[in-house]
């Protein structure tokens, strides 16, 4: 009875770790994203004003 409900608890507590986990590396991924937009639009500015030149 008392193996059971440990492992349920156990359940419990490892399913909002994984959640946290994913939700982390998502946020990883966007920023990573965001930064190389960033890039990109930063090099575009770069050379739009060196063709100018």
């Amino acid at each position: 009875m008392t193996g059971g409900a440990i492992s349920s608890r156990r359940e419990s507590y490892s399913s909002p770790g994984t959640a946290s986990i994913d939700s982390a590396s998502f946020g990883e991924v966007l920023q990573t994203f965001r930064t190389s937009c960033d890039f990109r639009s930063l090099r575009h500015t770069v050379t739009s004003s060196s063709d100018i030149a």
